[in-house]
C-alpha cells in the first residue's frame, strides 16, 4: 500500500488541485466527493468491501420483452440527483426505472459481511426512481463515440457511509501515462459467464489508443481510453456505464479523493490477453456534463 501511495504522490506532485479535480459550485467539493471509506461484469475481480466505492449505482430497467425488472448497467453518483453513465445505457429499448445506490449484494437488503468475527451491515439500499436520462447529442450508435450520458433522479440521494458522490475531473486533466493502474467496479459478468451478485473491483492498466486500434481494428479518438488487455481481468457485460477511477492525493494535507476518469463503453472478448476495452474519457465531457446538469 505504501508503494502505491508513493507512486501516486509522485504522479501528482507537479499537478495542482484545479488540474485534477473539478471545482464548481453545482458539484460537491472534496470534503464530500470521492471519499472512499475503505482505503485498506468484472473478470479477475476481487470482492469489494461493503463501503467501498459508495458512488456506485446499479441501474434498473423494465425489460421490453418480458416486463421484468433487471439490472443492466452501472453508473457513478456525482451529485444528490445525478448519475454519470454511458449513452448506450440511456439510449436503450428497455425502460429506465430506478437507480440502486449504496448496494453491495444485489439479492439482499441490507447487506452484511463477517469482518474478523463481527457481523457488519450497511444501511438499506436507496432505490430511487429515475426521472429521465440525457445522452450526449453526438452519440453515435454505430461507432459508439461520445458514449456518455446523465441520469436525473426524482429525489435526492441521502449521503451516508455507503452512498457518496465521486469527484469529477477537471476538463484540463491530461490522460494518465501508459501503464498507470486505474480501477473499476461493478456487478457484471464474471469468469463463469454469470452476473456477480456482489460488487466486484478490479485494477487495470491504461494503454495507448494505438494498442486498441491494432488489437480491435478500431479508430479511437482522444475522447476514448484504451484500458486493460490482461488475461482474466476486465470489465464485461453488465458493467457498461460503470466507473473507471483513480485517486488524487493532496500533497499538503495527505488526503485522497477519488475521481471519475472514464465510463465503461464497450469491448469484445472479456478478460482475454491482448484485447483491451474501450472507455469514454470523462474529462473531455465535463463541460457538457456541467451544462446538462445546471441548465435543467
Amino acid at each position: 500500500m505504501f508503494g502505491l501511495l508513493f507512486l501516486v504522490l509522485l504522479a501528482f506532485a507537479r499537478e495542482s488541485y484545479s488540474q485534477v479535480i473539478l471545482n464548481h459550485p453545482a458539484f460537491p467539493n472534496t470534503s464530500e466527493c470521492g471519499i472512499n471509506p475503505t482505503i485498506n461484469r468484472i473478470f479477475g475481480g476481487q470482492v469489494a468491501e461493503l463501503d467501498e466505492y459508495p458512488w456506485m449505482a446499479a441501474i434498473e430497467y423494465q425489460d421490453k420483452y418480458d416486463g421484468n425488472l433487471k439490472i443492466k448497467c452501472g453508473g457513478s453518483l456525482v451529485t444528490k440527483r445525478h448519475i454519470v453513465t454511458a449513452a448506450h445505457c440511456i439510449n436503450s429499448p428497455h425502460r429506465l426505472t430506478r437507480a440502486w445506490i449504496g448496494d453491495w449484494k444485489l439479492s439482499s437488503d441490507p447487506d452484511c459481511r463477517n469482518v474478523q468475527g463481527e457481523v457488519v451491515c450497511n444501511e438499506k439500499v436507496q432505490k430511487i426512481r429515475i426521472a429521465r436520462g440525457v445522452y450526449h447529442p453526438s452519440f453515435d450508435e454505430e461507432s459508439i463515440k461520445n458514449d456518455v450520458g446523465v441520469i436525473f433522479l426524482e429525489t435526492d440521494v441521502k449521503y451516508n457511509s455507503y452512498a457518496k458522490p465521486i469527484c469529477l475531473p477537471s476538463h484540463t486533466l491530461l490522460n494518465p501515462p501508459r501503464g498507470t493502474t486505474l480501477f473499476s467496479a461493478g456487478w457484471g459478468l464474471t469468469e463463469n459467464g454469470t452476473a456477480s451478485d456482489v460488487k466486484l473491483k478490479v485494477d487495470l492498466p491504461i494503454k495507448r489508443n494505438s494498442e486498441c486500434n491494432s488489437a480491435l481494428f478500431e479508430n479511437l479518438v482522444y475522447n476514448q481510453l484504451c484500458v486493460g488487455g490482461e488475461d482474466g481481468k476486465d470489465t464485461c457485460g453488465g458493467d457498461s456505464g460503470g466507473p473507471l477511477m483513480n485517486f488524487y492525493v493532496n500533497i499538503s494535507t495527505g488526503e485522497q479523493n477519488w475521481y471519475l476518469i472514464g465510463v465503461v463503453s464497450y469491448g469484445y472478448d472479456c478478460g482475454v490477453q491482448g484485447f483491451p476495452a474501450i472507455y469514454t474519457r470523462v474529462a473531455s465531457y465535463v463541460p457538457w456534463i456541467v451544462t446538462t446538469i445546471t441548465k435543467r
